[in-house]
């Protein structure tokens, strides 16, 4: 299964940046993703809180 990442970074009009992650995932598995998926989305927003954090300081 491979799981590639995007970041794309865009400049807003107020001067901030607005962050858009795209996370992909292919390929075959016998877990049930509807299920998985928002375990894994919570855990990535934590991920993409924390950078946006750390970045306002």
């Amino acid at each position: 299964m491979s799981a590639p990442a995007v970041f794309t970074f865009e400049d807003m009009s107020d001067g901030r940046t607005r962050i858009v992650h795209d996370y992909r995932v292919s390929g075959f598995t016998e877990l049930n993703l509807e299920e998985l998926a928002p375990v894994v989305a919570g855990v990535q927003q934590e991920q993409l809180d924390s950078l946006a954090a750390s970045l306002a300081r």
